[in-house]
């Protein structure tokens, strides 16, 4: 539902949110012992003793953000593009380790995938294997993967200071059966940001939104994912918690279709915004017309209506008599 807050100037803002080393040591015998790691590589068959083939068997995401750009609202929406595809390996009575760190398609219709280049599972017994799945893996503005810890994946990202050019992020964690398809289910790391706007009497005949402007809003930060939360959103939403966050400012700049009318109408990029639960006192909304700038503080805004940002949710921002 929506919860209208009002504003000076007549202005309303409404929310809508639609996540061993073992040593044998003894008086009598002493044995120095060093025992070296064993290092498995990805399992190639031409070269190797291997099992199945690693089969990406289904693959879906948690919806529930539809939304416009670059934002994915299904799993249709994902089709032939590339995500980032980890494995980790835990042998028996061993530590874990990086396995591979590959990428793979979505294939046609969206369900299934092609690992590329094709992996296998290892001849061990009484091993395990985690998957790791992120989106997007290729471009300017795709999140950096890295696995220092070969048991979680850490996502470094920096969202864009323009709207137009933000990415929808999004993590998954498999855990198959050995031998097994794994199945990936995507989950949005990001909260999704749009504004609604809407004139009515006595503002002028003619209204245009030339700017959108989020300042001193998180833009960059880390998450690190070892399995999905438990700890869900207000919507049931895995809830990812980023760290190391800094802030700065993103605009979504309006040069067409950008006229209010007496109907609401939803202008400007969607944003694809970092999850906080608490703004900064600087930070702030500006939203500049042809008439010129209005300032819109988070302060008094969360100090009118408590809120924060989730993962996965969707924040609708309304601005009525602009």
């Amino acid at each position: 539902g929506y919860v209208s807050v009002m504003l000076s100037g007549g202005c309303f803002f409404n929310w809508e949110r639609n996540r061993m080393i073992k040593f044998n040591n003894s008086i009598r015998t002493i044995v120095t012992a060093v025992i070296l790691p064993v290092i498995f590589s990805s399992c190639i068959r031409e070269e190797m003793t291997c099992g199945n083939q690693i089969v990406v068997q289904r693959i879906g995401e948690d919806g529930g953000a539809v939304t416009r750009g670059t934002a994915v609202s299904s799993v249709s929406d994902l089709e032939n593009q590339l995500f980032g595809f980890s494995a980790s390996l835990t042998p028996a009575a061993s530590a874990t380790q990086v396995y591979f760190n590959e990428k793979a398609r979505v294939n046609a219709g969206g369900i299934t995938g092609t690992i590329l280049p094709e992996q296998y599972w290892p001849a061990l017994l009484g091993a395990s294997m985690k998957f790791f799945s992120w989106y997007p893996y290729e471009g300017t503005y795709a999140p950096a993967a890295t696995f220092a810890n070969p048991a979680q994946m850490l996502l470094n990202y920096t969202a864009d200071a323009d709207a137009a050019n933000h990415v929808d992020v999004m993590a998954a964690v498999s855990t198959p059966g050995w031998n097994e398809g794994v199945g990936v289910h995507f989950y949005h790391t990001l909260t999704k940001v749009t504004f609604t706007f809407q004139k009515k009497d006595p503002v002028p005949d003619v209204v245009t939104i030339q700017k959108i402007e989020f300042q001193g809003v998180p833009n960059v930060g880390k998450l690190t994912v070892g399995t999905i939360p438990a700890k869900t959103t207000a919507n049931g939403k895995p809830g990812f918690v980023w760290n190391d966050v800094t802030t700065g400012n993103i605009v979504s700049t309006l040069s067409s279709n950008n006229t209010v009318t007496d109907d609401k109408v939803l202008l400007g990029d969607t944003f694809l915004m970092l999850p906080t639960d608490q703004f900064s006192d600087e930070a702030k909304i500006v939203v500049t017309t042809n008439l010129g700038e209005r300032e819109f503080m988070f302060k008094d805004i969360v100090a009118t209506k408590p809120h924060s940002w989730e993962s996965g949710e969707y924040i609708n921002l309304s601005l009525i008599h602009i």
